[in-house]
């Protein structure tokens, strides 16, 4: 626990605190489906997640970053016709 910063603790209760509490515990994200640090989650969906959402410059729609280009190209309602 001294790297998450929780401090000393009995043995039964260090191990409930990496399981439930801590938040260096590895949990998943729901977008790609890898693991890191609770504590970077919201970091990794805000900025890192390569299959995280963004709005749509054109129209404002929340677009998965992999899908953006054919959203763009083929989706968007607010792109010119061709």
């Amino acid at each position: 626990p001294r790297e998450c910063g929780a401090g000393l603790m009995q043995q039964c209760r260090l191990t409930y605190h990496m399981l439930n509490e801590c938040d260096l515990r590895p949990t998943g994200c729901d977008n790609c489906g890898g693991t890191l640090p609770l504590r970077y989650l919201q970091q990794h969906n805000e900025t890192e997640c390569p299959a995280r959402k963004k709005a749509c410059k054109l129209c404002g729609v929340q677009v998965l970053l992999p899908q953006m280009s054919a959203h763009h190209n083929f989706l968007c309602r607010m792109r010119l016709a061709a």
